[in-house]
């Protein structure tokens, strides 16, 4: 199915109602494509807020990054939050938006259970500003 052709709110709805794994899996993948530089761009300014900076040396970013985006973009964490998206409140992409700002702020926060150190430590030992 040609999901490009699409808009933003019938990928939603398609995600929402479809019972095909195969489809949700596809809608999905059309969804991250979309707005994956958009999503990349958000993160790397939410983590430069807290003082953490890119760099291409730096491969935690990675991490970071397919972390994230596997609390979005997997197929049932996104149906999830498809649920709480309002068409009539607001255009998708700043509410997919705002869902990677606070994805980004809760994995900063998280701490690994294994070792008691929050994310962000972790990946960015020499931070000062985290929050």
């Amino acid at each position: 199915m040609p999901y490009r052709d699409f808009t933003d709110h019938q990928l939603g709805e398609t995600l929402l109602i479809t019972e095909s794994a195969q489809e949700k899996a596809d809608v999905a993948a059309e969804l991250f494509k979309r707005y994956c530089e958009k999503c990349d761009r958000r993160i790397r300014a939410v983590l430069q807020s807290r003082g953490l900076e890119y760099s291409d040396a730096n491969t935690y970013y990675n991490t970071v990054f397919f972390e994230i985006y596997e609390r979005i973009f997997e197929v049932e964490d996104l149906t999830r939050k498809l649920r709480s998206y309002r068409a009539d409140r607001g255009v998708f992409e700043r509410w997919l938006l705002q869902v990677v700002t606070l994805e980004t702020i809760d994995w900063l926060r998280r701490v690994n259970p294994q070792t008691g150190i929050s994310h962000a430590l972790t990946f960015f030992p020499d931070s000062q500003k985290l929050f």
